[in-house]
């Protein structure tokens, strides 16, 4: 009978394999399509944008949630992390220039402005005039005295340069003021790098503010505001000296490297950033972490669904189909052996004699093709990257077929399946 039993076991082979590629299939699907939208989705969409808003500017408070984002960001994130800038910002500031100073005369004209400190600014600009502004802070006539710099535009805008001095107040009545000796004027080397986070005006050239002036204070609403750069040691000791208890703006750019995130599972990608969301939460209050890869995840996952389930269907169909050509080939076995089982009946053999011999016969057919389906199955899902439309996605390359516990479980049952069926 080895025609019969080899066509059998074909047949228990083939339907191992087709449920068995079925959960190898979609797992490679889903790894594959998240590599192809990695690295198709632009850069910037992938990055981490922490927003924190109202952090008291003091040097313990900076210095903890600093600590706070990078131990977070080297324990859940360094794979995927190509750098991080830190950008602050103070709120706005009654500004006098040359052109405009403060004056206690009702109805005089003065402008408005803030402080901004990034970390690695002097790495990523070049400096027409001047240099970059240093950590020394001194007593001026009414509160600190510290240098800053400017970018272009804002110097054309206020006519102001290298030697120039500004006067930041919060307020007409409020005594103190912090005098800002500008000794430079900064130029990006690259508008286009991800430091600027696509939009370096609104660093270098910012808008004119839409917030309303305090009660007597005139304006000229098409004025920028008088955007100060400034060292970390002078945004402390000098406007957190002036100001002791004001807030501001602190916010982190990291960079995400799409090599790195293709290696980690999407239930990996999900852990880490929520962990690092919860770290963050701790660490600052009135946090949000934004970043596309989230939204990313949630598009293939809805995908993978639908496209899952007509593969699923037909899977099912097609094992069916297997599994009644199998049973048609041991119904005309049975047959085939009648004769066989008379003789041993006629010679004292027992229903439980026979039962255990073609049991017997009928696990070594489904135990070998259980243990080789899987491997089949495996290496069939990974040839199919060279074909059609996957070797136009893998260049040629098999898919990335990851090796699991699931199609080994699956082909197991297929096994008892058709060892009850024999």
């Amino acid at each position: 009978d080895w025609k019969l039993l080899l066509s059998i076991f074909v047949g228990m082979i083939v339907a191992s394999s087709l449920l068995a590629g079925a959960p190898v299939y979609i797992r490679t699907l889903e790894r594959q399509s998240i590599d192809t939208a990695i690295e198709r989705a632009d850069q910037p969409f992938l990055n981490l944008f922490v927003f924190g808003s109202r952090l008291p500017l003091s040097r313990d408070s900076l210095n903890s949630t600093g600590a706070a984002v990078d131990s977070s960001l080297e324990g859940k994130l360094s794979d995927i992390s190509r750098g991080h800038d830190r950008y602050l910002k103070t709120s706005t500031f009654l500004v006098g220039t040359p052109r405009n100073p403060l004056s206690p005369e009702p109805g005089a004209l003065v402008s408005r402005g803030y402080f901004r400190q990034i970390s690695r600014l002097n790495d990523h600009v070049t400096w027409p005039s001047g240099r970059m502004a240093s950590d020394d802070v001194t007593l001026g006539p009414n509160g600190p005295r510290m240098e800053g710099v400017i970018s272009t535009f804002t110097a054309s805008a206020f006519d102001i340069g290298p030697g120039d001095q500004l006067v930041f107040t919060s307020s007409m009545p409020d005594p103190t003021r912090i005098t800002v000796d500008i000794v430079g004027i900064l130029d990006p080397i690259d508008k286009t790098e991800e430091f600027w986070q696509q939009s370096p005006n609104s660093f270098l050239a910012p808008l004119p503010l839409n917030e309303p002036p305090d009660p007597g204070v005139r304006i000229d609403r098409e004025d920028p505001p008088v955007a100060v750069f400034t060292s970390y040691e002078g945004m402390i000791a000098g406007v957190g000296a002036a100001y002791p208890g004001i807030l501001i703006n602190s916010d982190w750019y990291v960079l995400v490297d799409k090599q790195g995130l293709k290696g980690w599972s999407e239930q990996k990608v999900r852990d880490r950033l929520d962990g690092f969301e919860s770290d963050v939460a701790n660490s600052m209050q009135g946090t949000a972490v934004l970043t596309g890869i989230d939204k990313l995840l949630d598009d293939l996952e809805r995908r993978s669904f639908f496209s899952g389930v007509p593969l699923l269907l037909l899977l099912v169909v097609m094992v069916i189909t297997v599994l009644y050509y199998v049973s048609m080939l041991i119904s005309y076995l049975t047959l085939s052996r009648e004769y066989d089982v008379a003789l041993l009946r006629s010679r004292g053999v027992t229903t439980w004699h026979l039962v255990r011999l073609y049991a017997f016969e009928g696990l070594v057919l489904a135990f070998t093709a259980s243990v080789i389906a899987p491997f089949l199955a495996m290496s069939a899902v990974a040839a199919a990257g060279k074909l059609g439309y996957f070797g136009e996605i893998t260049g040629g390359a098999t898919l990335p077929v990851a090796f699991h516990w699931m199609p080994f479980a699956v082909a197991a049952a297929t096994g008892v399946l058709s060892l009850a069926m024999y």
